[in-house]
Protein backbone atom coordinates (compact mmCIF):
# COMPACT_ATOMS: atom_id res chain seq x y z
CA UNK A 1 0.00 0.00 0.00
CA UNK A 2 1.32 3.70 -0.93
CA UNK A 3 2.62 5.83 1.56
CA UNK A 4 0.25 8.91 2.06
CA UNK A 5 1.24 11.56 4.40
CA UNK A 6 -1.96 11.05 6.24
CA UNK A 7 -0.28 7.13 7.18
CA UNK A 8 2.84 8.58 7.69
CA UNK A 9 1.78 11.55 9.95
CA UNK A 10 -0.15 8.23 11.86
CA UNK A 11 2.96 6.51 11.87
CA UNK A 12 4.88 9.40 13.41
CA UNK A 13 2.31 9.36 16.12
CA UNK A 14 2.97 6.07 17.18
CA UNK A 15 6.47 6.58 17.26
CA UNK A 16 6.28 10.44 19.18
CA UNK A 17 3.93 8.26 21.61
CA UNK A 18 5.66 5.45 22.06
CA UNK A 19 9.29 7.20 21.99
CA UNK A 20 9.24 10.49 23.32
CA UNK A 21 8.74 10.04 26.97
CA UNK A 22 8.91 7.27 29.03
CA UNK A 23 6.13 6.09 31.98
CA UNK A 24 7.30 5.75 35.75
CA UNK A 25 5.02 3.25 37.42
CA UNK A 26 2.80 4.92 39.78
CA UNK A 27 -0.76 3.43 40.41
CA UNK A 28 -3.17 5.68 41.78
CA UNK A 29 -6.58 3.92 43.11
CA UNK A 30 -10.08 5.78 44.28
CA UNK A 31 -13.02 4.09 45.47
CA UNK A 32 -15.94 4.93 42.52
CA UNK A 33 -18.81 6.74 43.87
CA UNK A 34 -22.35 6.84 43.00
CA UNK A 35 -22.39 9.85 40.84
CA UNK A 36 -18.70 10.62 40.81
CA UNK A 37 -16.73 12.06 37.58
CA UNK A 38 -15.93 10.02 35.31
CA UNK A 39 -12.82 8.05 36.25
CA UNK A 40 -9.69 9.88 34.20
CA UNK A 41 -7.72 6.87 34.03
CA UNK A 42 -10.74 4.90 32.17
CA UNK A 43 -9.84 3.84 28.22
CA UNK A 44 -11.90 6.72 27.12
CA UNK A 45 -10.37 9.69 29.25
CA UNK A 46 -7.69 8.52 27.41
CA UNK A 47 -8.24 8.15 24.02
CA UNK A 48 -9.78 11.80 24.41
CA UNK A 49 -6.37 13.09 25.70
CA UNK A 50 -5.02 10.66 23.07
CA UNK A 51 -7.13 12.84 20.40
CA UNK A 52 -6.75 16.48 21.63
CA UNK A 53 -2.44 15.76 21.38
CA UNK A 54 -2.96 14.44 18.01
CA UNK A 55 -4.99 17.65 17.13
CA UNK A 56 -2.38 19.68 18.91
CA UNK A 57 0.76 17.86 16.98
CA UNK A 58 -1.12 18.37 13.79
CA UNK A 59 -1.28 21.99 14.16
CA UNK A 60 1.91 22.45 15.27
CA UNK A 61 3.74 20.44 12.12
CA UNK A 62 0.64 22.48 9.73
CA UNK A 63 2.74 25.51 11.64
CA UNK A 64 5.60 24.36 11.02
CA UNK A 65 6.70 22.72 7.60
CA UNK A 66 10.22 21.91 7.94
CA UNK A 67 9.49 20.23 10.93
CA UNK A 68 6.62 18.13 9.03
CA UNK A 69 8.64 17.17 6.01
CA UNK A 70 11.28 15.92 7.79
CA UNK A 71 9.26 14.23 10.53
CA UNK A 72 6.89 12.87 7.59
CA UNK A 73 10.22 11.65 5.95
CA UNK A 74 11.23 10.18 8.95
CA UNK A 75 7.34 8.35 9.21
CA UNK A 76 8.10 7.01 5.77
CA UNK A 77 11.03 4.77 6.58
CA UNK A 78 11.10 1.24 8.14
CA UNK A 79 10.90 1.14 11.91
CA UNK A 80 14.64 0.30 12.54
CA UNK A 81 15.61 3.43 10.89
CA UNK A 82 13.04 5.97 11.61
CA UNK A 83 13.62 5.68 15.47
CA UNK A 84 17.45 6.26 15.60
CA UNK A 85 16.35 9.13 12.92
CA UNK A 86 14.24 10.63 14.82
CA UNK A 87 16.30 10.79 17.62
CA UNK A 88 18.89 12.11 15.84
CA UNK A 89 16.52 14.97 14.26
CA UNK A 90 15.45 15.58 17.94
CA UNK A 91 18.77 15.66 19.73
CA UNK A 92 19.95 18.52 16.83
CA UNK A 93 16.97 20.32 17.27
CA UNK A 94 16.40 21.09 20.52
CA UNK A 95 13.63 23.64 20.45
CA UNK A 96 11.58 21.13 18.43
CA UNK A 97 11.69 18.36 20.64
CA UNK A 98 11.05 20.54 23.59
CA UNK A 99 7.37 21.64 21.71
CA UNK A 100 6.66 18.27 21.13
CA UNK A 101 7.21 17.39 24.66
CA UNK A 102 4.94 20.04 26.29
CA UNK A 103 2.16 19.14 23.69
CA UNK A 104 2.54 15.53 24.83
CA UNK A 105 2.54 16.32 28.57
CA UNK A 106 -0.96 15.77 29.67
CA UNK A 107 -0.89 12.23 27.85
CA UNK A 108 2.67 11.37 29.28
CA UNK A 109 1.29 12.92 33.00
CA UNK A 110 -2.12 10.57 32.77
CA UNK A 111 -0.15 7.74 31.75
CA UNK A 112 1.90 7.97 34.93
CA UNK A 113 -0.60 9.31 37.09
CA UNK A 114 -2.89 6.37 36.05
CA UNK A 115 0.06 3.58 36.10
CA UNK A 116 0.01 2.80 32.65
CA UNK A 117 1.89 0.16 31.54
CA UNK A 118 0.76 0.08 28.40
CA UNK A 119 -1.36 3.10 27.01
CA UNK A 120 -4.86 1.77 26.01
CA UNK A 121 -3.91 3.66 22.30
CA UNK A 122 -1.39 0.38 21.64
CA UNK A 123 -3.71 -2.16 22.66
CA UNK A 124 -6.31 0.13 19.82
CA UNK A 125 -3.04 -0.42 17.65
CA UNK A 126 -2.66 -4.00 17.98
CA UNK A 127 -6.14 -4.98 17.48
CA UNK A 128 -6.00 -3.41 14.36
CA UNK A 129 -3.09 -5.72 13.61
CA UNK A 130 -4.78 -8.68 14.76
CA UNK A 131 -8.80 -7.76 13.08
CA UNK A 132 -7.42 -6.64 9.93
CA UNK A 133 -7.24 -10.14 8.06
CA UNK A 134 -11.16 -10.39 10.06
CA UNK A 135 -12.81 -6.79 9.20
CA UNK A 136 -14.64 -5.80 5.90
CA UNK A 137 -12.53 -3.41 3.91
CA UNK A 138 -9.11 -4.84 5.35
CA UNK A 139 -10.22 -2.46 8.12
CA UNK A 140 -9.59 -2.90 11.95
CA UNK A 141 -9.67 -0.66 14.35
CA UNK A 142 -7.89 2.97 14.21
CA UNK A 143 -4.57 3.50 12.68
CA UNK A 144 -5.12 0.33 10.67
CA UNK A 145 -3.24 -2.88 10.21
Amino acid sequence: MPMTASRARRGLYGILAGGLLSAAASTATAAPAAHAAPDPCSSSAHAGRLSTTSDRISQYLADNPDVNQRLTQIAQQPPAQAKPDLRTYLNSHPGVARDLQSIRAPLSAQRNQCGMQVPPSNILMGLGSFTSGCMPFGGGLPYGG
